[in-house]
């Protein structure tokens, strides 16, 4: 989709189990996007605005906010009211949709946009997830969850801008969700990820062991093919 973005748009959703790497993988989409020139949006949901009107589109249209001067004035206004630019009445739904669309084709028409939701948002339906991220000024770069199950903290799902990576973002989420689980009242705080081949660096394993964490066991990972 990335290679075609120069001469058509398309949409992909991802899902899946909370654990599994979409985080990760939307973040190397994102990295490689950016590599081949084109303009990186990116949004993600977090409990605490689930139930504001419009919450997360900000995060889209902010970097590219320059362009909504240039839209027909209904639209203008509307996005504008949408995302507190502005102190006008609720604006229609439909209108704020086709101004964001057509503020992305503009945009677009000058350099291919790559636009990432992040699904942190569907953790809301579910209390045992909890979403944090990682700000700089009003750009989310970093994201990550914490799951809790009673006395244990599980440490899952976490992504950072690659303009961001090495900078302590997820070494600030860990220690953000250690402190949450604490208060929470969990005793255990756990977390899995790889094993870095001999001689090489995992940073993910890195920020853990900073962080007080300690390896309890190495597993062994088997492939199986059912074709024999």
């Amino acid at each position: 989709m990335i290679d075609q973005a120069a001469e058509q748009g398309g949409v992909l959703v991802l899902h899946g189990e909370a654990g599994v790497g979409k985080s990760a993988l939307l973040a190397e989409a994102g990295r490689v996007a950016a590599a081949a020139g084109m303009r990186v949006l990116t949004s993600v949901g977090v409990e605490s605005e689930q139930h504001l009107p419009y919450a997360g589109l900000h995060q889209i249209v902010f970097p590219i906010r320059s362009g909504i001067e240039a839209l027909p004035a209904p639209q203008r206004d509307s996005l504008q009211t949408a995302t507190g630019m502005t102190d006008r009445a609720v604006p229609d739904i439909y209108l704020v949709g086709l101004a964001v669309l057509n503020l992305l084709a503009d945009v677009a028409a000058e350099t291919p946009v790559l636009s990432l939701a992040e699904m942190f948002a569907a953790s809301t339906s579910n209390p045992a997830l909890r979403p944090f991220a990682a700000w700089d000024g009003e750009e989310i770069v970093a994201t990550a969850n914490l799951f809790v199950d009673g006395d244990v903290a599980s440490l899952n799902a976490g992504a950072t801008l690659p303009s961001h990576q090495n900078r302590g973002a997820q070494s600030a989420l860990i220690a953000s969700r250690g402190k949450h689980a604490i208060a929470t009242g969990c005793w255990w705080l756990v977390a899995e990820t790889g094993e870095p081949s001999k001689g090489a660096v995992y940073p993910s394993l890195n920020n853990l062991v900073r962080a007080g964490l300690r390896p309890r066991y190495a597993r062994q990972n088997w492939v199986w093919n059912p074709g024999g």
